[in-house]
């Protein structure tokens, strides 16, 4: 039981995580769209 409990958290985390790279990259998209995108905005070292 607690196993499966902490595997649905585990799946639950990996699919936040997919979205929250799916927005990212939909905002990068836009950016560079409008002519806007810097990298170093979000590398930080670039």
């Amino acid at each position: 039981e607690r196993a499966a409990q902490a595997e649905h958290a585990a799946q639950s985390e990996r699919e936040r995580a997919t979205q929250a790279e799916q927005r990212a990259a939909a905002l990068e998209a836009r950016l560079r769209a409008l002519g806007l995108h810097d990298p170093a905005m979000l590398d930080g070292d670039a």
